[in-house]
C-alpha cells in the first residue's frame, strides 16, 4: 500500500513540472514568433 502523503507530494511535484513545461513552451513560442516577425 502506497502512503497517501507520499502520493500527495508526488502529485504536487508532477503539477509543478507540468506548469514549468507549459511556461517554457509559451516563452519558446513567443521567442520563435519574435524571430519570425
Amino acid at each position: 500500500m502506497i502512503d497517501k502523503k507520499y502520493l500527495g507530494i508526488y502529485n504536487e511535484s508532477e503539477n509543478q513540472n507540468q506548469l514549468f513545461l507549459v511556461k517554457v513552451a509559451k516563452e519558446w513560442k513567443l521567442k520563435s514568433l519574435g524571430k519570425i516577425i
